[in-house]
């Protein structure tokens, strides 16, 4: 089976140093969690967004402690869709970029 990917665009983040974090959102409790170099795949275990990458083995996605449907981005929210999973990755401008993975 060959998987594609679709760009989305730009996730809306904010940076603590060596971290970023998307908007509003935590993993597992933890607001700044990205580190560049390293990718998040965003999958839905039929309960919630799940997040895996860098130290992450299945950290739940969360805002505010509720579960997350979609994901903050900079032209405006990006509805997550539990057929697909996602991968989130530094661009070449420095930007994270959000990927739909296709089947």
């Amino acid at each position: 089976m060959t998987t594609t990917a679709t760009a989305l665009g730009t996730l809306d983040t904010v940076s603590n140093g060596p971290r970023d974090a998307i908007i509003s959102l935590a993993l597992d409790g933890i607001v700044h969690w990205m580190t560049p170099g390293d990718g998040y795949r965003f999958h839905h275990d039929g309960l919630d967004w799940r997040v895996t990458g860098g130290r992450f083995r299945g950290a739940a996605l969360t805002r505010a402690g509720q579960p997350v449907y979609h994901l903050p981005m900079v032209h405006g929210d990006e509805t997550l869709s539990v057929a697909h999973a996602y991968t989130a990755q530094v661009g070449p401008d420095g930007s994270w970029e959000l990927w739909r993975l296709n089947r």
